[in-house]
Parts: structure tokens; C-alpha cells; sequence
């Protein structure tokens, strides 16, 4: 039961840490508004 647990945790840790912190898509970001701001 605890296993399980500490699985799904550890499982939607993961995916949030995919999501929203991955160094690739934040440098992505940073780019696209870098570049939004220079044109605008």
C-alpha cells in the first residue's frame, strides 16, 4: 500500500519535473520571449 504510494508520488513528481522544470523547454521559453520582446 505504501509502495504504491510512494510510486504514484514519485511518478507525478516526475512528471511535473518533465513539464515544467526540463532545462530544455524552460531555455525554449526563454528564447521565444526573448525574441517576442526584440520584435514587439
Amino acid at each position: 500500500m505504501i509502495m504504491t504510494m510512494l510510486f504514484s508520488v514519485k511518478k507525478k513528481i516526475q512528471i511535473i519535473w518533465q513539464v515544467v522544470l526540463n532545462p530544455p523547454g524552460l531555455r525554449n521559453t526563454c528564447k521565444n520571449y526573448l525574441s517576442m520582446t526584440r520584435d514587439g
